[in-house]
């Protein structure tokens, strides 16, 4: 991961310094926040698995603030600004990357890169790349998404099985699906997902028929709200995992 680490920085340009501390909600147009408040963006069960596992601010912050660009949507928050251009777009882009990219593991413990709070933060990382700022990533940045979403496959691999896990299904299955749906994504790998966290259908579902309903109420109950999540992504992968539920 080292290397794709080091491949993603020239996405900076050299002569900015960006700030770690930049957040949305500080910095959107208050108008476009109106009827929006934290409790909306990160549920109940989401701060429970932050607890559980110790997740740091830092992530718990940067999936609140991809989730309130997403709701909000970087084109109304671009139309709002002052003085709109793309580049103010990229910015963003880049400063959020900047944040989540500094809080990669180090490399000196190995457990780090297979925890809980290393599935958020991929979870987070594929979600500004390939939900929130994919029309302004550079064409050779796709690549690296679906390395960034393998790095994901491997990350939550035996998770649905582990008893720590028990309790944080829907969490899991949020992570899952972020990484299962990416644009053009590797069939191999949206099947490894899929079939990795298969094992929680029986606990979380009531049904195959109820398994598209379901996926849309839960997954919003984890994090964000309808608007985050797409009804042929739904689709796509509540079929997906009624296959491999199935098997």
């Amino acid at each position: 991961m080292g290397a794709l680490f080091m491949n993603m920085r020239p996405f900076f340009p050299a002569t900015d310094v960006m700030s770690i501390f930049f957040r949305p909600r500080m910095t959107i147009a208050p108008s476009l926040l109106d009827g929006y408040t934290q409790k909306d963006f990160l549920s109940k069960s989401f701060l429970d698995f932050a607890s559980a596992f110790g997740i740091s601010t830092e992530v718990i912050d940067i999936l609140e603030d991809i989730t309130t660009i997403r709701i909000v949507g970087p084109e109304n928050i671009l139309n709002a600004a002052t003085s709109p251009s793309l580049s103010e777009l990229v910015h963003m882009r880049d400063l959020l990357l900047h944040r989540i990219l500094s809080l990669a593991p180090t490399g000196n413990e190995p457990d780090d890169e297979l925890s809980a709070e290393e599935c958020a933060r991929l979870a987070a990382l594929i979600f500004v790349l390939d939900k929130l700022f994919l029309p302004v990533l550079p064409p050779a940045y796709h690549r690296i998404v679906h390395m960034i979403t393998d790095r994901l496959n491997t990350t939550i691999e035996g998770k649905a099985t582990s008893p720590e896990w028990t309790g944080h299904g829907w969490v899991l299955m949020w992570i899952a699906f972020v990484g299962a749906t990416v644009h053009n994504g590797d069939p191999v790998t949206t099947r490894s997902l899929i079939r990795s966290v298969a094992p929680l259908c029986a606990n979380l579902f009531s049904g195959p028929r109820q398994m598209r309903a379901e996926l849309r109420t839960r997954l919003v109950g984890v994090i964000g709200r309808t608007e985050l999540f797409e009804d042929h992504l739904i689709d796509g992968f509540a079929a997906d995992l009624e296959q491999a539920w199935r098997v």
